[in-house]
């Protein structure tokens, strides 16, 4: 299959025009009952609506996608509402497996593949990847291992015990899209439009003490004073004893500026294409994966070293 710019817009535009028409019209059907309305949206996380709004994260993955999966078989773990499974079949998989154990969200994707005829080419299960069987689940094993369960605080998702174990159902010469995450140090002073602080800072004062925290947060205005790359995981070799210990590039300065944070972000690779989660200076409401950050405020933390730190799981920084 060989696609134009202008052909592969149109297939994105196709898959989010499905989506949102579909959440448009349950959403009028859920108001009418607000105890449903309420259950729905409680099993459905705000940020896989969020997800499919990221033009910049879909961007990334089409174009990871349309480079590698023509003709293979692939298994995505953790198929949300399907819209990563759909993209492969419509640019040219062989056969794609793929898995949710939200019974919501697992319907709704069920319902997506039906609607785009594309039953023969995905097979979902409504199950936890790591409860799925060779042979009896998965009929081969799989060329492509794809995945983007990355999140605020980037493992916070089972990624790593996820990954580690996906690895049983590639092939020898198989590979991972992404196929490598890069965790990256950002210091950025936020620059109010008020002279006096506004209500985020007020509460990340109050909140972010010596802990790493995952916070929502509307960045409607950032400078981005260093960053530098902590380390790099290779997907196809991660597991879920990762341990990471990293002293801090803190910035040169004794008195450390207002409203200056550490902010650790992600980078995907996958080829030549990357996606650094925290934007440059981004004031796009559409971005998920920037408004989702662990941050800590340097300006009250008077230790002229910090350590961050991963094990067991957990995030700390001393």
């Amino acid at each position: 299959m060989t696609t134009s710019k202008n052909d592969d817009s149109e297939i994105i535009k196709k898959f989010q025009q499905l989506y949102f028409s579909a959440f448009k019209n349950d959403r009028l059907t859920f108001s009418a009952n607000k105890m449903f309305h309420r259950k729905i949206h409680n099993a459905i996380p705000f940020w896989h609506i969020e997800m499919l709004r990221d033009q910049e994260r879909n961007d990334f993955y089409y174009k990871a996608i349309k480079a590698g999966v023509k003709n293979k078989t692939v298994f995505e773990v953790g198929s949300g509402f399907g819209y990563l499974s759909l993209l492969c079949a419509e640019l040219g998989a062989k056969h794609v497996y793929t898995c949710e154990e939200n019974p919501i969200i697992y319907n709704y994707a069920v319902k997506f593949i039906k609607e785009n005829q594309l039953e023969s080419k995905i097979t979902i299960f409504n199950k936890n990847s790591q409860k799925l069987k060779l042979k009896k689940d998965l009929a081969e094993k799989v060329d492509i291992i794809l995945s983007e369960i990355f999140s605020a605080d980037i493992f916070s998702e089972g990624l790593l015990r996820s990954l580690e174990d996906a690895k049983r159902f590639l092939k020898d010469q198989g590979r991972f899209i992404p196929e490598k995450l890069n965790l990256i140090e950002n210091y950025l002073q936020l620059e109010n439009d008020n002279k006096d602080e506004n209500e985020l800072t007020k509460f990340l004062r109050v909140v972010l003490l010596q802990r790493l925290h995952g916070v929502q947060w509307e960045l409607k205005k950032h400078k981005v004073l260093s960053k530098k790359k902590i380390t790099s995981i290779d997907l196809s070799k991660c597991h879920e004893s990762f341990i990471l210990n990293h002293k801090l590039n803190l910035p040169k300065t004794k008195e450390k500026a207002k409203d200056v944070f550490f902010v650790l972000s992600f980078e995907i690779v996958s080829g030549k294409n990357k996606y650094n989660s925290l934007g440059e200076y981004d004031t796009d409401s559409t971005r998920h994966w920037s408004k989702m950050s662990s941050l800590i405020d340097l300006a009250i933390n008077n230790k002229e070293e910090l350590t961050l730190i991963y094990e067991k799981n957990k995030w700390d920084i001393n």
